[in-house]
């Protein structure tokens, strides 16, 4: 198991890594590796969005609120965590 990982966009301080995929993340091969990649993150307690290119040029606005309503999530939930309650 690989022991870095590579993410295209990431909060470490939330746990957040937004994945944005072309063409080749649709060979079999690749998705093999992506499940991998998100299982070992998913594990670490990472949150991973995952978006298609399409996606990102032809619906910016909903991939953005996506990305804004999980870190609102992680900063509430960080918040209860650390306040206990």
């Amino acid at each position: 198991m690989p022991t870095v990982y590579k993410i295209d966009v990431a909060n470490k301080d939330l746990q957040i890594g937004v994945e944005v995929d072309g063409q080749s993340h649709k060979a079999k091969d690749r998705q093999v590796q992506d499940r991998k990649k998100e299982h070992c993150l998913r594990e670490l307690g990472w949150t991973i969005l995952r978006f298609w290119n399409s996606e990102v040029l032809t619906d910016l606005e909903s991939v953005v609120a996506r990305v804004e309503q999980c870190i609102t999530s992680r900063q509430r939930r960080e918040t209860t965590l650390q306040t206990g309650s």
